[in-house]
């Protein structure tokens, strides 16, 4: 496969203020506009170098909860907090290129006071990752079985998304000399201590990111994917533990600070041994979701007003089939070129599968946490959406088709199936034509209620096409729905 990948899409960033009002119960879309309350990075390739740049829109000071999850599982790579000043734009590199281990590291000296704000601890915390060397921390949550599969293994090393959570708003504002003051860093649970109050984010950041082949030569950039009122004040959650605003995520840094002492204490830290002995539905939920996260908030954890079976199955309230509504499509089209050295491929991304996998059944006959783990990944194998291409010349022609025809429309015939194993995967199909289109659709993963797929074969994916140049970056650009 290329080394190098790149996209781009079409939505254009605005400027939105925080007069903006939280609508609560609002349902969450995908925003017209580029900016929300939660972003979505749908790939990255660390082969190349990429420059992740997340804005804030709003006057205020804002936290937000920075998680980069890998290809072939979801497995949370690398997450931190990171806190953007009014108006702030902070970046940071996503890179493995020089590296002989071959995993991506963040590389924030671009702009080093984003993150003098959010100290990123120098050691395991409750046996979580270690935050120190902000390398890709993937192997600490895989199971034996995914480390020993080289494929999969070379997936999580080199390609992931990345997705970003508005946690809240500082409303007394920050005081930036005492936050760059040694051991002064500040974060939402510290800054409630002082006794100074949170609001929910509005829907105020935006991103992009930029894809080089090297520093300073050719590249490519896309908008990130914004969603719209994610989380709001007064709807349901499925933790809320800060009632002045149920739209705040009281969330911090260190796990330490995030009680998890008394049977309640679902508060985005997730540590497998700890959250399944308080023996709640809960705890339970957390334990199961520990396999690819440590902590802080997920997809999961927005606005719910969905009764579907993931909320029946675990007792507690997910935001993930309301997450999922926004990126349902039927099919994914666009169109294709193939010649020499300038050849489309194809980028599906299910930010959500590593959500609706988890069951309560998988904890049969298991106590200890690698033994979860081992049951939990293959059930990710093994759960990959079928689906069924077309691909079609400018002069309607399919391939397949009992004879051309020189006429629209065209009935179509299919391609044989074929699955989507990996969160992120990415498709070079053998085109038979020079230019075209092509159509992915009839989705099926053999469920009609708990896995990706539903009974209208709809699938929540993002669909990127690129064009492969003979190894140098070519253009992106969102497919069609």
């Amino acid at each position: 496969m290329n080394k190098k990948r790149i996209s781009m899409m079409f939505v254009m960033v605005v400027f939105c203020f925080i007069g903006l009002a939280s609508n609560a119960g609002a349902e969450i879309k995908r925003s017209v506009n580029g900016v929300g309350d939660a972003l979505l990075f749908p790939f990255f390739d660390a082969d190349s170098l990429n420059y992740v740049c997340i804005s804030n829109e709003a006057n205020n000071w804002v936290q937000v909860h920075v998680r980069l999850r890998t290809a072939g599982d979801s497995i949370e790579g690398k997450d931190f907090p990171l806190i953007l000043s009014p108006g702030d734009m902070a970046i940071f590199e996503v890179t493995r290129v020089g590296q002989t281990d071959g995993l991506w590291r963040i590389d924030y000296s671009m702009d080093p006071h984003n993150f003098q704000y959010v100290r990123i601890n120098s050691s395991p915390v409750k046996s979580l990752v270690d935050m120190g060397t902000l390398k890709n921390d993937y192997a600490t949550l895989a199971s034996a079985d995914i480390l020993s599969d080289a494929a999969r293994t070379e997936a999580n090393k080199r390609y992931g998304y990345i997705e970003v959570i508005g946690e809240a708003i500082f409303d007394q504002g920050l005081n930036k000399t005492a936050l760059l003051t040694p051991g002064g860093c500040t974060n939402t649970v510290q800054y409630i201590k002082a006794g100074n109050t949170l609001s929910d984010v509005p829907n105020v950041l935006s991103g992009k990111l930029y894809v080089m082949e090297n520093k300073y030569e050719t590249g490519m950039a896309y908008n990130a994917i914004a969603f719209d009122n994610f989380r709001t004040d007064g709807a349901v959650h499925r933790v809320d533990n800060y009632l002045p605003d149920t739209g705040v995520i009281v969330s911090s840094e260190n796990s330490t600070l995030n009680d998890q002492t008394d049977v309640a204490g679902d508060n985005y830290t997730y540590m497998f041994a700890a959250d399944l002995a308080r023996a709640t539905a809960g705890g339970k939920y957390e334990a199961l979701v520990s396999a690819n996260n440590t902590w802080g908030p997920t997809f999961a954890d927005g606005d719910d007003y969905l009764k579907d079976a993931l909320d029946v199955t675990f007792g507690v309230s997910s935001s993930v089939r309301e997450f999922e509504a926004a990126l349902r499509h039927i099919s994914i089209r666009g169109h294709y070129f193939n010649a020499t050295g300038f050849q489309t491929n194809l980028v599906l991304t299910f930010p959500t599968k590593h959500h609706v996998i988890v069951d309560p059944a998988l904890l049969a006959g298991i106590t200890k946490f690698d033994q979860y783990k081992i049951a939990y990944y293959k059930a990710m194998k093994a759960l990959a959406p079928a689906y069924t291409a077309e691909l079609w010349d400018t002069d309607e022609n399919l391939i397949m088709g009992s004879a051309p025809f020189d006429v629209s429309p065209y009935v179509p015939g299919v391609l044989e199936p074929n699955v989507l194993p990996n969160e992120l995967n990415l498709l070079t199909p053998n085109y038979p034509y020079a230019a075209g289109r092509f159509v992915i659709a009839n989705f099926s993963d053999g469920s009609a209620t708990r896995y990706l797929v539903d009974a209208n074969a709809t699938l929540p994916v993002v669909g990127l096409s690129f064009i492969n140049m003979s190894g140098s970056l070519g253009y992106m650009t969102e497919t069609q729905y």
